[in-house]
């Protein structure tokens, strides 16, 4: 249970992280 909560939190974080990236990559892009 514990383990799978860390999982799920780990890979949302992961995909905030990706999401947080890309929109800075674009700004600076454009």
């Amino acid at each position: 249970m514990q383990m799978q909560m860390k999982n799920r939190l780990s890979s949302r974080l992961t995909i905030v992280y990706h999401q947080t990236k890309s929109i800075i990559y674009t700004e600076h892009s454009s």
